[in-house]
């Protein structure tokens, strides 16, 4: 289908930045290969991290997150809008797909991975293993809960890199009942998905600034930003909204006598999908661009949104 397909096209840059940001940050985070002093410019470091731009493109690539929640609600709302959405079974069926993978890879990682390690580095790979993967740690992202509990991490949790799984399976939950709701009343369903979403970011504005985080590699909040905004909820949760009311738009377009092939052809028309597919990529470029500046937390989330805004412009421009 013309619009499904249309909201897969972004995925290939999304995933870049994801694979090519986890490559060098966890590789710090987890396995040590980092150096302090090679990270602020300093008159011993002039060539610091800091200092190169590609550093700041690299962590904006945070925002491609954004995409794949966007896909997420995007194919559940899709997809249900035609079809009963049993909450209870819908959570289960999730569960069960995604647990034997996902168990497959947390038993590998903390009960094989330390002891294929070796070099100079192992141990510290070894220590991050045991320490972070202990009590509640585990079994909280195996269960898809680590994003309500533990609430505070300080060690970024086992395998903290599967934040995402926690976060979608609790949007999936939430977007399975906004859908029935929006199934009884079109009105209740856009009213509520709204009030969720400004809520969200009312709050993550409110906690950027309440504990003055950046998002800057130089700035001394930039390593606790992760534990206040980076993966909760109410950060991400707009992203995903955005997805999930994208087929309902299309259902009203439709209902209105807007269908595929009913589209004018003439020249205005073509210029008028044209330039929808422009806006599309100037507003994904220009917020990844103004994050690359460096901005700070409450900025962040301006740009998250604008950044979400992009995606539905290709299915609405396709439909």
């Amino acid at each position: 289908d013309g619009p499904q397909i249309a909201s897969m096209g972004s995925k290939w840059g999304s995933m870049f930045f994801i694979v090519l940001g986890h490559a060098c940050m966890e590789a710090m985070n987890v396995a040590g290969y980092k150096t302090a002093e090679d990270i602020v410019k300093t008159p011993l470091s002039y060539n610091a991290a800091s200092t190169n731009p590609w550093t700041y493109l690299l962590l904006s690539g945070q925002l491609c997150v954004d995409t794949f929640l966007f896909i997420s609600g995007f194919l559940l709302s899709f997809v249900g809008c035609k079809r009963p959405v049993p909450v209870v079974l819908g959570t289960l069926l999730r569960y069960a797909r995604l647990m034997p993978l996902f168990g497959f890879v947390m038993l590998t990682y903390i009960c094989v991975v330390p002891y294929l390690a070796w070099g100079p580095f192992s141990p510290r790979l070894q220590s991050d293993v045991h320490d972070s993967c202990q009590g509640s740690a585990w079994w909280s992202e195996f269960l898809f809960v680590s994003d309500w509990y533990p609430w505070f991490n300080l060690n970024g949790g086992c395998m903290g890199w599967s934040w995402y799984l926690s976060i979608d399976m609790t949007f999936a939950i939430v977007g399975m009942v906004l859908l029935n709701i929006w199934k009884l009343s079109r009105p209740a369903g856009w009213a509520l998905t709204l009030l969720l979403a400004v809520a969200c970011i009312v709050v993550t504005m409110q906690q950027s600034v309440h504990y003055d985080l950046d998002y800057d590699i130089v700035s001394p909040s930039f390593s606790t930003y992760a534990h206040y905004l980076y993966f909760r909820p109410y950060t991400r949760f707009p992203g995903f909204a955005l997805g999930l009311v994208t087929p309902w738009a299309l259902d009203a377009m439709e209902k209105r006598g807007l269908r595929r092939g009913s589209q004018p052809t003439f020249l205005a028309a073509r210029v008028v999908v044209l330039s929808c597919s422009m806006l599309a990529v100037g507003i994904l470029s220009f917020s990844m661009t103004l994050m690359a500046c460096g901005t700070s937390a409450h900025h962040d989330t301006k740009m998250t949104f604008p950044w979400a805004h992009g995606n539905p412009m290709r299915p609405w421009e396709s439909h």
